[in-house]
């Protein structure tokens, strides 16, 4: 429910979503830095890192994307959730752990 007139339930929903998307987003790539950490998927997966790789590149800059625009919507109406704040920090958080798996997989071999 809209406490603030203001604010449309529009922008709730996507501040909601922009949460959704970015936690299953932070999600995957824990998933990928365990897998990779604890050579699930063999010694040297090079073929299955590449397409991990470019598939969380593509999927955190439009997630990244999807939150910016839900925090700025909200910034509009002088009123903020939570939940863009929390997804914005989700994808910094994946990207992170992304950057720190594929580095450590492709620079330290």
């Amino acid at each position: 429910m809209t406490n603030n007139p203001q604010r449309s339930r529009a922008t709730e929903m996507v501040g909601r979503w922009s949460f959704r998307v970015s936690a299953f987003e932070f999600g995957f790539v824990m998933i990928q830095w365990l897998a990779f950490g604890n050579q699930w998927l063999g010694s040297l997966p090079v073929i299955p890192a590449a397409l991990l790789a470019i598939v969380d590149a593509l999927l955190l800059s439009l997630t990244g994307l999807f939150t910016i625009v839900a925090v700025a919507a909200q910034l509009r109406s002088k009123t903020l959730m939570w939940h863009p704040v929390g997804g914005l920090l989700l994808v910094a958080g994946a990207s992170w752990f992304a950057i720190e798996t594929f580095t450590r997989f492709f620079g330290h071999r």
